[in-house]
């Protein structure tokens, strides 16, 4: 139990529980080779799994006179490059990216939560992902072949359980940046208002740069280059079922 007697706390009296997680990467591969027969692979592979979680259980009685939160928020910043150059009578260059994320990023409530002001259930992830692969063989025969592969799966959830009880009152002045159904900037960003009383949301974003490139020369110049992305993001804010919200 949080706060079981509020009568001796202030007005400001809130809760808040948290979970960050800031992740940056940069990943380098190169390699170069010459002489008569050069060859010259660069693989560099990255496999990120993560999960950030903030809750409160069922069983658990929180009180506040203020606000009552809880927050996960997730950020992903990656930078990959591979190269491979070489060069000889015959030139063979290489280079491969593999990326594979996978990411969980809860914000729930549960058990029986009174708020004189407002209750905020809110979870976030955004992702920028970076990835340059690029190969140059060179000479007589000269051969170039270039790979990349993003695979990223994304799970942001914000909910109520089922058989949550919530009483936010709503006083004060409100939450901002909550989402309200509009999209602005011609599409590009979405619209938010100030909320007061329960809100429960999420949000994720993904930008991606993804380049594979190659190149060859010679009297024989053979190149070649794919660039693979899949990604799967589900984005869920819900309520149980058998809650009791503001009764």
């Amino acid at each position: 139990v949080v706060n079981q007697d509020t009568s001796t706390g202030g007005g400001l009296q809130s809760v808040h529980l948290a979970a960050g997680n800031d992740f940056h990467h940069l990943a380098v591969a190169a390699t170069l080779a010459a002489g008569v027969v050069g060859v010259s692979p660069a693989v560099e592979v990255t496999v990120l799994a993560n999960t950030t979680m903030a809750f409160v259980d069922s069983g658990a009685t929180v009180n506040a006179r203020n606000d009552m939160a809880v927050q996960a928020h997730a950020r992903e910043d990656l930078v990959l490059l591979g190269f491979g150059i070489a060069a000889g009578t015959v030139g063979v260059g290489g280079s491969v990216n593999v990326l594979t994320l996978n990411n969980t990023t809860v914000a729930s409530l549960a058990g029986t939560i009174f708020a004189g002001g407002d209750a905020l259930v809110y979870a976030t992830d955004d992702t920028s992902l970076t990835a340059v692969s690029g190969a140059l063989g060179a000479g007589f025969v000269g051969v170039g072949g270039s790979q990349g592969v993003m695979i990223v799966n994304k799970n942001t959830q914000a909910f109520v359980a089922d058989g949550t009880r919530v009483d936010a009152r709503g006083n004060g002045t409100g939450l901002s940046g909550v989402l309200n159904g509009a999209t602005i900037s011609g599409g590009k960003d979405l619209g938010t208002m100030t909320a007061n009383g329960l809100i429960v949301q999420a949000q994720s974003s993904e930008k991606v740069y993804h380049f594979s490139i190659a190149a060859a020369g010679g009297f024989v110049g053979v190149s070649g280059a794919v660039g693979v992305t899949l990604i799967s993001s589900n984005t869920t804010a819900y309520i149980g079922v058998n809650t009791l919200i503001n009764q």
